[in-house]
């Protein structure tokens, strides 16, 4: 709709440019949201590791005798 003076494509391109910076801080919101799910994502999965590497340093010794134990002996 255009009003005298020319005012109406003034305020279309107001609300255009409104429009767009919306949705640049939508795209923004969204690219953080996804970032956010990542880092959430492995969080649970941090102490785990920890625990289980623990374990593979703990049964070193003893898995290696294990191994040796178990080796089929040639002769």
């Amino acid at each position: 709709m255009e009003y005298p003076g020319g005012t109406g494509t003034h305020l279309q391109k107001n609300q255009r440019k409104i429009r767009e910076q919306d949705q640049e801080i939508l795209l923004q919101l969204a690219d953080r949201e996804n970032e956010l799910r990542v880092e959430t994502s492995l969080v649970p999965l941090s102490p785990g590791f920890s625990w289980a590497w623990g374990l593979r340093g703990d049964w070193s010794p003893i898995l290696s005798k294990t191994r040796k134990k178990s080796k089929p002996q040639s002769g």
